[in-house]
């Protein structure tokens, strides 16, 4: 059996983090024909998504743990050469793509990663994290069914960026009032859609205000639910983490995202669609998004 795990006591990232874990676990479970399983007890999920398929219930027997956080070549040697892998229940606290090292094991060079893993991406949000009802009534009051595309836009500007959220220094966009206005404004003539939304997700607290100088209210769908972040102790209801995501993937009929954040990497990977963008507008190759080293 091949478990991931988020809990309390360790670290394993943000959302798209958690999602590249899962993926990557999932992707080698299949290739070992190995039962796979969620163990998430970090926060309680389960009103926004249904992983009951795949929920790992504790038992006692003894199970070897890696812990892959931030460093993607722990395993990469044992992946790539072991004629006997994972013999015994295995856990993992993981936020890195480490299947890849699977695929040059000699044991599956018939394999063809690149299709394996898109493919496995595409179930995401309709097997293994499957949205509850209360979530797609949010998401079809964002986005109702309409024959306009909808455009996703997901910024990331940095953690310092949240309110509520001061100890984390992290930038990724300097001066975000006036750089977020050149991206949405270069973002809006680029769009080859003569008709369209914009859905947008950023980080960002106050972005709602700066879209609107750029489209018209009537243009902009926008979950305006706190901004939180997966891996800062989100309280109350944090379905906008998940909803957002939802969205972007399926959803939208093009999107715009930072390629440095798993948060828009995995929406883009799970999308219905390859018309995928970065926030300078050029196109981006989903095989480059698997995994950020």
């Amino acid at each position: 059996m091949i478990i991931v795990s988020f809990n309390i006591s360790i670290h394993t990232g943000g959302y798209g983090d958690r999602i590249v874990g899962i993926i990557s676990c999932k992707l080698i479970a299949n290739l070992l024909n190995k039962e796979f399983r969620i163990s998430w007890t970090r926060e309680n999920i389960k009103p926004y998504l249904n992983y009951e398929k795949y929920e790992y219930i504790e038992t006692l027997d003894p199970i070897k743990e890696y812990r892959i956080v931030d460093n993607r070549n722990v395993l990469k040697e044992y992946l790539e050469t072991s004629t006997e892998l994972f013999p015994e229940t295995t856990k993992f606290y993981i936020n890195q793509e480490i299947a890849e090292f699977l695929y040059k094991n000699p044991r599956f060079s018939e394999r063809n990663y690149l299709t394996d893993i898109f493919t496995l991406y595409k179930t995401l949000y309709t097997d293994i994290l499957i949205p509850t009802e209360a979530l797609l009534t949010k998401a079809r009051a964002i986005v109702p069914e309409s024959e306009v595309p909808v455009v996703g836009i997901q910024i990331r500007t940095g953690d310092i960026y949240i309110k509520g959220i001061f100890w984390n220094s992290y930038k990724v966009i300097e001066n975000p009032e006036t750089t977020l206005y050149e991206i949405f404004t270069n973002i809006k003539e680029h769009i080859s859609f003569e008709e369209y939304k914009v859905f947008v997700t950023s980080d960002y607290t106050d972005i709602y205000p700066i879209l609107l100088r750029v489209w018209d209210k009537d243009s902009v769908l926008y979950v305006h639910d706190k901004v939180q972040h997966m891996d800062r102790h989100p309280s109350g209801d944090f379905s906008k983490i998940f909803l957002d995501n939802y969205i972007l993937s399926q959803k939208t009929d093009a999107l715009y995202i930072s390629e440095c954040s798993n948060y828009g990497r995995v929406a883009a990977l799970s999308s219905r669609h390859d018309i995928i963008f970065n926030l300078k507008c050029e196109s981006l190759d989903k095989a480059k998004l698997l995994t950020k080293t």
